[in-house]
């Protein structure tokens, strides 16, 4: 570990999208990754991870698009600091046009 650096990178798949988000925000998007609207497509554990790595960098506002109510509800009960916005798969394409990042973190087909 400490020859080749393994340890010093991110532990999680959610937390490695993050930090590539962040890393990249400014040089692809020109924007600061705090003033990025960001938008999640499933509301299952995943999201819950990428939300917690989310709200560490002091994001307060994301779009959960997903099949139904119920899962988006608990996670905006579970991080009360931060405005999730509920959108049903429907609404998916106009989210992602709104959105500056999109996750995906879906088993959905």
């Amino acid at each position: 570990r400490s020859e080749t650096a393994i340890s010093k990178g991110s532990v999680s798949i959610s937390s490695a999208a993050v930090e590539l988000s962040e890393h990249m925000c400014m040089k692809d998007l020109n924007l600061p990754f705090s003033e990025a609207r960001l938008a999640v497509v499933g509301a299952g554990t995943m999201t819950r991870l990428l939300i917690t790595h989310l709200a560490s960098r002091g994001l307060e506002r994301i779009a959960i698009v997903n099949r139904s109510m119920a899962r988006p509800m608990e996670l905006q009960e579970q991080f009360p600091d931060v405005d999730i916005e509920i959108v049903l798969e429907d609404g998916l394409w106009d989210v992602v046009g709104k959105s500056d990042i999109v996750y995906t973190a879906t088993s959905s087909p």
